[in-house]
């Protein structure tokens, strides 16, 4: 499993195996080996370490060990390749009217200009502000709206959304 700050940083890990055979327990079973985490790296990428696999037949020398990149889930975003997806909340009249929210991103806050006229799941891209590709470049960060709705109103903003419903020409069902 690789978080998203070791994708985007690259990282060094020491991790301590169990050799092929080896019983549980037995300290002399198990080896360490470093694995280079390179920046960009890719959910389903393998990484090798090397001399750390099964023993060669014959006595011939140990054989590699593949690691299978995981990400781990991220609790701001989710992850599509390099790029990034991020789900921004807009109350109604925000997203009528325009707003300016901020936004998170790998490199810390970004503010972003949301148009009037949004509406739910309209993707606002930022270009280059996803994850490292491994080549130098950077994938995109998409903000998604998410429209969110008063539960509950009081006599006053209830008196304003209905005077709205009266003189608005907008229809929801065309």
């Amino acid at each position: 499993m690789v978080s998203l700050d070791e994708v985007y940083h690259g990282a060094t890990r020491t991790l301590r195996l169990r050799k092929p055979g080896g019983a549980v327990g037995d300290e002399s079973a198990i080896q360490t080996g470093k694995v280079k985490i390179p920046v960009g790296v890719q959910a389903g990428q393998m990484l090798r370490l090397k001399g750390l696999g099964n023993q060669g037949l014959n006595g011939g020398a140990a054989g590699d060990l593949y690691l299978n990149v995981r990400l781990e889930r991220h609790p701001d975003f989710h992850v599509q390749g390099v790029d990034l997806y991020h789900d921004i909340d807009l109350a109604p009249w925000d997203a009528v009217l325009g707003t300016e929210v901020e936004v998170r991103v790998p490199k810390g806050k970004v503010k972003l200009k949301v148009p009037a006229g949004s509406g739910e799941g309209d993707d606002l891209r930022l270009g280059g502000l996803g994850l490292p590709n491994g080549e130098g470049g950077f994938g995109d960060l998409h903000a998604v709206v998410k429209l969110k709705v008063p539960s509950s109103v009081n006599s006053k903003e209830k008196a304003a959304w209905e005077k709205l419903k009266e003189i608005s020409s907008f229809n929801a069902g065309e």
